[in-house]
């Protein structure tokens, strides 16, 4: 979504006073970046925003008409081409005088929310798309010899990525879980839970590589048989 110069802003003055941090966080299959993060903080802002306007909790339609967050856009757009409208001078003198002052007041732009939500909604993505691409592996890759391996790979950094959620962030665990409940593919979200709940070695030497405290309380006797497996030069990579 193309954000409103009004969202835009209204996000920078909360990056700047520090209420809006963009983060970035790695798991073994799938990792998160600021400009990630950053990008999913402004289009919630847009959907919060674009939903409050379709529900007129701004009181636009006396002045505007029924409106929506496209509109705006459009009619921001024509002003930037030089093709604005009658229509669009009154959409873009709300846009620019208004709603900024609305959007201050707006209780459903809280930052501290706005902050939490859109990093678990970004790492949701991330991983039901991991989710994808394993199930494409596992149906079109897996008969083709070496690429099986590939195949396990990712299901085993798949399930140590849980293993990590779980502990990390339980509510991107619960977004996470209730993906792979409605997950057509039935059989690779089984093999997935099945691995988390049963993880082989190959899935701790991945939780191993990503937090080492972690993996040494939570698996014990494993780190400690990946530890001495490593003078064999084991590769579960």
């Amino acid at each position: 979504m193309n954000n409103l110069k009004a969202v835009e802003n209204f996000a920078k003055s909360g990056f700047e006073s520090g209420k809006l941090i963009d983060m970035d966080i790695s798991f073994p299959s799938f990792a998160v970046t600021r400009a990630d993060h950053r990008k999913s903080i402004e289009d919630l802002l847009s959907e919060r925003v674009n939903l409050s306007l379709m529900m007129d909790k701004y009181k636009t339609e006396s002045i505007t008409g029924a409106i929506d967050i496209n509109d705006l856009i459009k009619a921001q757009e024509n002003k930037a081409k030089g093709t604005e409208t009658v229509s669009d001078k009154g959409l873009n003198a709300f846009s620019e005088k208004l709603l900024p002052t609305l959007l201050n007041k707006d209780s459903d732009l809280n930052f501290q929310e706005i902050n939490k939500t859109s990093f678990i909604q970004v790492c949701a993505e991330k991983m039901k798309m991991n989710l994808w691409n394993i199930s494409q592996m596992g149906t079109f890759e897996a008969p083709y010899g070496e690429k099986t391996s590939t195949f396990q790979v990712e299901k085993d950094k798949f399930a140590a990525s849980l293993i990590l959620i779980k502990e990390k962030m339980p509510q991107l665990y619960k977004q996470v879980q209730l993906d792979m409940k409605d997950f057509p593919d039935d059989y690779v979200a089984k093999d997935l839970k099945e691995l988390e709940t049963k993880p082989n070695l190959a899935v701790i030497n991945h939780i191993m590589a990503n937090d080492k405290s972690f993996a040494e309380r939570a698996f014990p006797r494993e780190v400690k048989e990946l530890n001495a497996n490593n003078k064999n030069k084991l590769n579960f990579n």
